[in-house]
């Protein structure tokens, strides 16, 4: 017999091995459901350049009339809250429905119903049993008190564009770069309004320390010389005098040589949006503020670009179906500030606040008391203002 002869082992195929584990592997990830739910990621751009802090009226009222800037309004958009350009407070506007920590956050989840009126009541069934188990059960549908739930809100994602744009602006705000910051928050309002609830709280502290914190310069302070009146000086920076006073604590009567003042470069101008029942004040474009307001009925407010022709404070009124009512009277309907825009249209207090965000008036925009206080002392004579839809 050959010493040398041997029978080979039998050895296992390896590649109906690699085969069969694949097999395994696929029926598991199908039969499990094993893979992952890929979700779109959201791009984009605005459309302008964020660094750019220059917005001229020129571009900006081209802006205004470009047919891309949507007015209609949302469901996501905020609302005001009171604005005192004596002592800012730069925490307001935060959504009633939010209670977040970040305000970014709690400007998005405005955007959802509260859950207290996303459940409706909910019944408690009760069984009553006997003492036969014979008998049938009768059933009594008696209405509870819905339990009290807490649901954690899930994490917000914001399209991409968005997010790395106020990911700057966050930067900025902390480095103490305010113009910029504000700048570009102030572009992201006017050209995307769509984002307006993502930036609404950044874009309040950055207009209150532009516009009403007085120990706040961006502008070299205005040495105030011997003989020089508030309306002289005011009339320099194309402010009304009120607004330099209220900004400083200052009055005409109080104003003396040696005292340096916060000032600013008017004029300011307004952009009613009737869609939204909003005013909004800015300073050729950059953010001032905004305001909830009441427009005429049946559209009988015009669109278009007007100017402040007049300026009055507890006017008379005239009723165009006859007769007037003297300043002062409880039943005057033009409150305590007229600004004149002309053919018998201006913008005016109301005695009447349910008709804010209303379609109520003849014609004119009304405003709260408070809010009228303040458009009053920031618009003057030549200030212009647009309306649109």
């Amino acid at each position: 017999m050959d010493p040398f002869a041997y029978q080979k082992p039998r050895t296992r195929d390896k590649r109906k091995l690699a085969l069969m584990i694949v097999a395994i592997a696929s029926f598991s990830v199908w039969h499990f459901d094993l893979m992952p739910a890929l979700d779109p990621v959201a791009t984009g751009n605005l459309d302008f350049d964020i660094n750019d802090p220059s917005m001229g009226d020129a571009e900006f009222m081209a802006m205004l009339q470009s047919p891309a800037m949507s007015t209609e309004p949302t469901a996501s958009d905020t609302l005001q809250s009171g604005f005192d350009i004596t002592e800012p407070n730069i925490a307001e506007n935060a959504p009633a429905d939010s209670e977040q920590d970040d305000p970014l956050l709690s400007a998005i989840a405005a955007q959802s119903e509260p859950m207290d009126n996303a459940f409706p009541e909910f019944t408690n069934m009760n069984t009553v049993q006997t003492a036969s188990v014979q008998k049938v059960q009768q059933v009594a549908f008696e209405k509870a008190q819905p339990p009290e739930i807490n649901f954690e809100k899930p994490p917000v994602v914001l399209p991409a564009d968005v997010a790395s744009h106020l990911r700057e602006v966050d930067l900025w705000i902390d480095a103490g770069e305010t113009l910029e910051a504000h700048a570009a928050l102030s572009r992201i309002y006017w050209k995307k309004p769509e984002f307006r609830p993502y930036i609404q709280d950044r874009l309040q502290l950055t207009a209150a320390e532009i516009y009403a914190n007085p120990t706040a310069h961006f502008a070299e302070p205005r040495m105030v010389e011997f003989g020089e009146t508030l309306q002289g000086i005011a009339k320099e920076y194309d402010v009304p005098w009120q607004y330099l006073a209220n900004l400083n604590s200052v009055t005409p009567k109080t104003l003396q040589a040696g005292r340096k003042l916060k000032v600013l470069k008017g004029p300011f101008g307004a952009v009613v949006d009737l869609n939204r029942f909003e005013l909004t004040i800015h300073a050729h474009g950059w953010y001032v503020h905004h305001y909830r307001i009441g427009i005429g009925q049946d559209k009988r407010t015009p669109v278009g670009e007007f100017t402040v022709q007049n300026k009055l404070q507890n006017p008379v009124w005239h009723n165009p179906a006859g007769g007037m009512v003297d300043a002062d009277d409880p039943t005057n309907p033009l409150g305590e500030y007229w600004l004149g825009l002309g053919d018998h249209i201006g913008i005016h207090g109301t005695i009447d606040p349910s008709t804010i965000g209303r379609a109520a008036s003849r014609g004119c925009i009304h405003m709260a008391d408070g809010d009228i206080d303040e458009v009053f002392q920031l618009l003057g004579e030549g200030s212009t203002v647009v309306i649109r839809n």
